[in-house]
């Protein structure tokens, strides 16, 4: 007899199947639990922290307790590849100093850091798993914490300089190019940053760009904005218009520099030093998919008099850049020509800052 409310009676068959089956999910949850803290026990033990917070961000960014040990070679890997490949000399070095860190062939951790040689990470975990690397160092006794610093900007160097033809881990002072300096400095910025002076960092990118949003800040220093150069990150859609057919062209260029001047980027500041940097390199698909993201948040979530251009207006902006790249003069052409390809970028750049681009263009 099935009672008042419907439900199976616990004597029954079907109830008895419904309780066995609650009692499961409750075992296996409580299983999965103890699991996780097993696996957090010996994360802790292999990186010699017990801050809760940073080993469960490993574990988000996709780190067991077999590839964690792979945590302090992520900049050795980026490092690697500053250039867009891997070399056979940077691949042996990174192999050869992931077995001094007991890393053994045919493991999960060896597979893992093997796949990552094969295949370039994205830019955001890199971002993270530096990030990470700094808050491990912190937590090691100072005598460490510097030693630590100082094979990191060993072994970053000794992987530029196998790029160039070096054997071994000692690279004869062979040159690194422009791309790996730059990307070594910021590694030891950031494994260097101290919390006093991130609070500092954060209070100054406020000044600048007035975000009350923590989480929209982390991201914006993460892709290295500065108060200097918290401007920029209205640009970056332009510089990646101009990008879109694979070269910059000098009315191109002329617009963004012309809109930087406009909008108080002086001439020689750190801002301005960077943007003609853009504009000579291409930056990384990943930075321009980050950067679109951290301004789209950014426009969400200040108030439209503080912002410094208005959605439309970018967009309108990014079409006077693709415009540029035609045989007309000046800085507002009409019915300008547009590639396919700026096309296509400024739909994906409308995407992200989730406006309608219809009628954004007039063809005749």
């Amino acid at each position: 007899m099935k009672p008042e409310d419907g439900t199976a009676d616990s004597q029954s068959p079907q109830g008895n199947d419904h309780l066995r089956q609650l009692e499961q999910e409750s075992i296996e949850k409580m299983r999965c639990r103890m699991a996780s803290e097993a696996e957090l026990q010996q994360m802790a033990e292999s990186l010699g922290t017990d801050d809760e917070k940073i080993l469960r961000a490993l574990q988000a960014l996709g780190f067991t307790r077999e590839t964690v040990v792979l945590l302090h070679l992520v900049p050795l890997v980026q490092v690697a590849w500053a250039e867009g490949r891997v070399t056979q000399r940077e691949r042996r070095l990174i192999f050869a100093a992931a077995r001094l860190r007991g890393i053994k062939d045919g493991t999960s951790a060896y597979e893992k850091l093997a796949g990552w040689l094969d295949f370039q990470p994205t830019q955001e975990f890199f971002e993270k798993a530096l990030s990470l690397v700094r808050e491990v160092l912190r937590a090691l006794p100072p005598e460490d914490h510097e030693s630590e610093k100082l094979e990191f900007l060993f072994l970053c160097t000794e992987v530029a300089e196998a790029s160039g033809g070096a054997t071994g881990f000692v690279g004869g002072g062979r040159k690194i190019c422009v791309e790996e300096q730059e990307l070594i400095r910021r590694i030891m910025r950031e494994v260097s940053r101290t919390p006093d002076q991130e609070v500092s960092e954060s209070l100054l990118l406020v000044e600048a760009t007035p975000i009350g949003d923590s989480t929209i800040r982390r991201k914006l220093q993460d892709l290295g904005y500065t108060r200097e150069m918290a401007l920029l990150i209205y640009l970056v859609p332009l510089v990646q218009v101009a990008w879109a057919g694979g070269t910059v062209v000098e009315r191109e260029r002329k617009v963004i520099l012309a809109m930087a001047r406009f909008n108080g980027i002086r001439e020689n500041s750190p801002a301005d030093k960077k943007l003609v940097e853009m504009l000579d390199k291409r930056p990384s698909t990943a930075f321009f998919d980050l950067t679109l993201q951290a301004l789209s948040n950014l426009l969400d979530a200040i108030e439209p008099e503080l912002r410094l251009i208005d959605q439309h207006d970018l967009l309108t902006l990014c079409k006077s850049v693709a415009e540029a790249s035609n045989e007309s003069d000046g800085f507002n052409v009409d019915e300008g020509n547009v590639c396919y390809e700026e096309q296509q970028t400024i739909d994906r750049i409308s995407q992200g800052l989730k406006v309608n681009r219809i009628g954004a263009f007039s063809r005749s």
